[in-house]
């Protein structure tokens, strides 16, 4: 059961005992009710709420919690069952009524409303891998597959094949010249769960900069932002070419505005290497010359200092 989300409802009032039962109380009494855990007078209240306003889906919900609180889950899932007819906190509504399903022995019912949780977007993976609730349905294959389904959702970029096509740049790297000096290092990391892809540049003076990558699922194609610590700014968008290499192409501009083209090439090699190559472009890109060419070397692999 996602408790997480009913009890952390910021409220500021104490327990409130009803003196008349005939008269209908009001939201704050009955939510005064449930924070003082008086489950079974905030279940009264509740129903009083509900009583006058049926399409109450806050009151539906919360009926539901003070219920099943007292072991009635049974009739906590019929409560859920409104608030998610009402569209009330839909997906933790479809949850708690696999929960109670659960609870019941009823584990066709309790997985189909967990795969309606997920439909909706339920993404606790280790709420649902972890409640107890759901113990009766942790040994039935399914259940994992539920849990899997749930990682989905919380971390989608993750397990989507178009923000993993640039994954061949993250690395700890040493960067050379086409000669094999060494002009530098690229730290390059996941981000925000796979959603983006983040670059701390330092060369060999000591000069740093810094750059966010990401896949844009509107416009269908990479994007990068990149700062200088010398004062460059370069926005810049592409994708996989046919060979696999990644071309970002864009403006570079400098402090005082002056710009121009630049495009970046990072092709990935055989032995666990990059290649990298950057272009310049003076005239709006009909040429380009080309003012970098090296690789980029895997720390770890090849000891690189």
């Amino acid at each position: 059961m996602i408790q997480s989300l009913i009890l952390g409802i910021g409220l500021l009032f104490g327990g409130v005992a009803l003196a008349d039962p005939q008269v209908t109380p009001t939201a704050e009494e009955a939510d005064s009710l449930f924070q003082a855990e008086s489950w079974a007078a905030a279940a009264a209240a509740y129903q009083a709420l509900i009583t006058a306003n049926p399409r109450d889906g806050s009151a539906w919900f919360r009926l539901g919690y003070a219920r099943y609180k007292q072991r009635d889950v049974q009739d906590a899932a019929k409560a859920w069952q409104q608030a998610l007819d009402l569209h009330y906190y839909p997906t933790v509504s479809a949850y708690n009524i696999a929960a109670a399903k659960a609870l019941q022995g009823d584990s066709e019912g309790a997985f189909t409303l967990l795969d309606k949780a997920i439909h909706l977007g339920f993404a606790e993976p280790e709420v649902l891998r972890t409640d107890p609730d759901f113990t009766s349905l942790r040994s039935d294959p399914r259940f994992a597959r539920r849990i899997e389904q749930a990682e989905h959702n919380a971390r989608p970029c993750m397990y989507d094949t178009r923000f993993r096509a640039f994954d061949f740049w993250v690395g700890d790297w040493v960067v050379r010249d086409a000669q094999g000096q060494k002009v530098g290092s690229d730290r390059v990391k996941q981000a925000e769960n796979g959603c983006a892809i983040t670059a701390q540049w330092t060369d060999h003076f000591g000069r740093t900069g810094t750059s966010l990558t990401w896949f844009d699922p509107r416009r269908g194609h990479w994007e990068q932002t990149r700062v200088g610590a010398a004062g460059t700014f370069v926005r810049a968008e592409g994708d996989l070419d046919d060979k696999g290499r990644m071309v970002l192409e864009g403006d570079l501009v400098v402090t005082k505005g002056d710009a121009h083209k630049v495009r970046t090439t990072w092709t990935p090699r055989s032995d666990g290497t990059l290649s990298m190559k950057v272009q310049r472009s003076d005239d709006g890109g009909r040429t380009w010359l080309t003012t970098f060419q090296g690789f980029y070397e895997r720390r770890d692999l090849y000891g690189g200092e």
